[in-house]
């Protein structure tokens, strides 16, 4: 079996993984869903070889009991997804009806509440995540594609400067402690933001799900004690230069 080292490895695709892999500028192992005009935007300019296909997964664990019949069988998905879409438009309904079932890519994604944000763990050794890995945001308020641009510029920086002046002796050892600072760093710098973000994508979602008038006015209530009347004060932020 073939093997290789990297200084850096950046396992997934999104915008933040490609992100830090185009500031970095470093040829990493990555694994690329070219989802929006952004992802290929960003992967057009990564070096060659930057992005690896076709890697072959050792092993997966899964739960059978969590499996079922639906998330194994892409045509029945398809199926289901069709007969849950009565009243949608039909030209909404006929491109699911006629999506490419090779194309589809089934994928758990977590969300994680403001107070896991708060709380949570998210490095181990030298391994971090980040992006939506790390915190997914709902779409009420937009900043899910900036917040992960947002990390990428935050931990690229950090890793830029742990791995600046090899100054000898035991190299390895010190670049570990170095890199672990730097993502320490990296999180307690971004886990304020992210906790808002958090808060605020929770709190207006509530909004929109609960009937009881009562409830929403005590939503509203909370937003403008923690956000203010700046409805745009989430999109104003800046994480600082590369």
């Amino acid at each position: 079996m073939n093997s290789s080292e990297h200084e850096i490895v950046i396992a997934g695709g999104g915008i933040c993984g490609l992100a830090t892999a185009l500031a970095l500028h470093r040829n990493g192992d990555l694994r690329s869903l070219k989802r929006s005009d952004l992802v290929h935007t960003l992967a057009n300019h990564l070096p060659n070889e930057t992005i690896l296909f076709g890697q072959r997964v050792i092993s997966v664990e899964t739960n059978p009991e969590a499996d079922s019949i639906v998330e194994k069988d892409y045509t029945l998905l398809r199926d289901l997804t069709v007969d849950m879409m009565e009243g949608f438009p039909s030209h909404v309904i006929d491109m699911v009806r006629r999506v490419d079932l090779d194309s589809l890519s089934l994928t758990s994604v977590r969300y994680r509440p403001p107070w896991d944000l708060a709380l949570g763990t998210f490095r181990r050794g030298t391994t971090i995540v980040a992006g939506d890995a790390m915190h997914v945001i709902a779409p009420f308020i937009g900043q899910g594609g900036s917040a992960a641009i947002e990390d990428a510029i935050v931990l690229a920086r950090g890793l830029a400067c742990a791995f600046c002046g090899r100054d000898g002796g035991d190299w390895d050892q010190m670049m570990k402690i170095r890199v672990e600072r730097a993502m320490d760093e990296y999180l307690r710098e971004r886990k304020l933001r992210l906790v808002r973000l958090s808060m605020q994508t929770y709190l207006l979602g509530l909004m929109f799900e609960v009937p009881s008038k009562v409830v929403k006015l005590v939503i509203i209530f909370t937003l403008l004690v923690f956000f203010g009347l700046n409805s745009l004060g989430h999109a104003q932020y800046d994480c600082g230069p590369l």
